[in-house]
């Protein structure tokens, strides 16, 4: 039998990912985070001239993410403490 504290967990982690790159992309732009990882140069150049902008950056991290909860927070009854399962 699945453990609901897992199924718990999982949506825990979700949310505090989501909030976590939410409030990341929204006070740091990505010409900042590419400075911050400290690329080597030729990699630094390259990132430096792709158009893309934090809002960018957030809808490709925040749709997975959706998703993903969408999708456990369906399987709850497969993590239930019933344990007939018809």
């Amino acid at each position: 039998a699945r453990k609901m504290w897992a199924w718990w967990g999982s949506i825990v982690y979700l949310v505090f990912m989501g909030v976590s790159s939410i409030l990341t992309l929204s006070k740091v732009n990505f010409q900042e985070m590419i400075r911050m990882v400290n690329f080597p140069a030729s990699e630094y150049t390259a990132l430096q001239n792709v158009p893309i902008e934090s809002v960018h950056m957030l809808i490709m991290i925040q749709m997975p993410m959706l998703l993903a909860l969408i999708v456990f927070i369906r399987s709850r009854r497969d993590f239930s403490t019933n344990t007939d399962r018809s």
